[in-house]
């Protein structure tokens, strides 16, 4: 990128291939995608997470990826924030998927208020039910 990004989305990813491609269309699908810095940190992947990374790598200018050998998620989380330009930073795992303006009103919450952190709730889906999980502050509440 160019210029500076609002959010780095850090993506550290070991064998992901089952969701990867879910998590990445997620995120282009955001409707602040064209300010948002997407670096995908693969720690020594085996399956087809490389070539995954690397199609959308091609086909989006602000997605990039970063190969390491693998030392585990910290240490990709860590090689991704010293990669980072962004304002702000964002983590995301690769089997997550994210509502589309997720980061768009995260970056409103955190420019209104002058924060250094806005947090979200989020869902856990399993075969049987979704869960919400909030937590204990209520609705757009800012502290």
């Amino acid at each position: 990128m160019t210029e500076k990004a609002d959010i780095s989305v850090i993506i550290p990813v070991y064998n992901g291939e089952k969701y990867l491609g879910e998590c990445l269309e997620s995120i282009t699908k955001q409707t602040a995608f064209d300010r948002l810095e997407v670096i995908t940190v693969d720690d020594g992947s085996t399956d087809k997470t490389p070539e995954i990374c690397g199609a959308y790598s091609e086909k989006y200018k602000n997605i990039r990826v970063i190969r390491t050998k693998n030392s585990g998620v910290s240490a990709a989380r860590n090689r991704g924030i010293a990669e980072a330009s962004g304002e702000f930073i964002a983590f995301v795992d690769s089997d997550d998927r994210l509502y589309p303006e997720m980061y768009e009103r995260l970056i409103t919450a955190a420019r209104k208020t002058n924060a250094d952190i806005a947090v979200c709730g989020y869902l856990y889906q399993y075969p049987d039910r979704d869960v919400t999980i909030d937590f204990p502050f209520m609705k757009d509440c800012f502290l």
